[in-house]
């Protein structure tokens, strides 16, 4: 086991390590590893990789094995990547998988395409991989800002769990494509195929912003046999153009589990009520 010292929000804490080694990633002579990619590919399956204050590039952090990826501090751990498709996410997460406790920043540096699937940027953290069946991911205390696309990009698999938690997610500036732009800050689907169940998305305190469009966006299977459920609890969600009315919102409603409560969007609660305050993160 592995103590390990954090700064979480200003507030110095600790955090065990059970399982697996830790791999330590850093700027400077005193790391084994000073990239990201090194330190993955040293990884095994179950490591947590402890990643000190620097700015880190990731143009693509795959999904070949689960990894726990945590920062020291949120606020001066930042992960950016400045071009790139959605194949180039700055993390691409397969299940078993956590990051936590970072910054993360899709830039967009170059000029935007407005054809096929290059004008689909990077997500800051991606979560589509068929490793996730059976499997839980989460997202915990991290900020995360993507200037034309989501920030979280989604699919759900059979038995799959997804959490996120306690992050702030901003999408900052229009996409070309409208259709790219309802997308939303977060953004999540189930699985298009027929009889896949136990398939749920956890989705708590946390701050989604976009520029314009949907601020956030769960879409729910319809499929034949499948079951999809989705939960929101304490989220603060505006939308540059629709404010916090119920259509800044896409999801569907006979999905959401009887604990969706004090989101400051009324239809993300149970009780159909706007439970909290639009203030800052």
């Amino acid at each position: 086991m592995s103590r390990i010292k954090l700064n979480l929000d200003g507030v110095n804490g600790s955090l065990f390590i059970e399982h697996g080694k830790v791999i330590e990633v850093g700027t400077g002579s005193d790391y084994q590893y000073n990239t990201l990619a090194d330190a993955y590919n040293a990884a095994s399956a179950g490591d947590t990789i402890l990643i000190h204050p620097g700015t880190y590039l990731s143009t693509y952090l795959g999904s070949t094995k689960p990894v726990h990826w945590l920062g020291v501090d949120k606020h001066s751990c930042i992960i950016y990547n400045p071009n790139g498709d959605k194949a180039q996410s700055c993390f691409n997460l397969c299940g078993g998988s956590t990051v936590r406790n970072l910054t993360i920043k899709f830039t967009c540096e170059s000029p935007i395409s407005t054809e096929g699937s290059t004008a689909y940027r990077g997500y800051c953290i991606h979560a589509d991989h068929e490793s996730m069946e059976d499997n839980t991911i989460t997202i915990e205390d991290c900020i995360l800002l993507n200037k034309y696309f989501s920030c979280i990009g989604v699919g759900l698999y059979q038995d799959s769990t997804v959490i996120i938690k306690d992050c702030y997610c901003e999408e900052q500036d229009d996409n070309p494509i409208e259709s790219i732009r309802e997308h939303g800050a977060i953004y999540a689907h189930g699985y298009s195929g027929e009889n896949v169940t136990g398939q749920f998305i956890s989705i708590q305190n946390c701050y989604a912003k976009s520029h314009s469009n949907y601020s956030l966006r769960v879409d729910v299977t319809s499929r034949t046999g499948s079951v999809q459920k989705t939960e929101f609890i304490n989220n603060t969600c505006i939308s540059g153009d629709l404010g916090t009315a119920d259509n800044s919102i896409k999801t569907t409603l006979s999905a959401m589990l009887d604990t969706c409560h004090g989101n400051n969007v009324a239809c993300l609660n149970k009780n159909g009520i706007s439970d909290a305050s639009e203030e800052g993160y």
